[in-house]
């Protein structure tokens, strides 16, 4: 229970804090996904604590343009298919990828775990926790 809250206050202080750097309301990512058109899918990216998209390539390994926001949470509209994202964080090792099938006119998440996430440690490093 502790971690599932932990999670979501993350979730919500990390939006809150990329939606007050971010650029004009113009170049930035919607926030909840957009009805799916047909032909197409949803893929929502996740990166444990945050991560920066470096790739995203087809199921035949061509290289797709990035979107001008790159830092998770990302929600892309992409045709139905097989695809590999990869993700950084300035304080992980390595980049990591997830792999994620998208199917015409659903939603998938596509899910990377850059840094291990210590709920504890982060209520303490956001102030919460004394």
């Amino acid at each position: 229970m502790l971690l599932v809250l932990a999670v979501g206050a993350w979730l919500l202080l990390s939006f809150a804090r990329k939606t007050t750097q971010a650029a004009p309301a113009a170049t930035t990512a919607p926030t909840q996904a957009a009805p799916v058109a047909a032909g197409s899918a949803t893929v929502v990216v996740l990166g444990t604590p945050w991560g920066e998209l470096t790739s995203l390539r087809d199921a035949s390994g061509r290289e797709l343009p990035l979107p001008p926001h790159r830092e998770t949470p990302l929600v892309l509209t992409l045709p139905a298919g097989h695809y590999v994202a990869t993700l950084r964080h300035p304080n992980a090792p390595a980049p990591v990828s997830c792999e994620v099938d998208a199917a015409n006119g659903q939603a998938t998440t596509c899910r990377a775990e850059l840094l291990p996430l210590e709920p504890l440690q982060y209520f303490k490093e956001a102030g919460w926790w004394q």
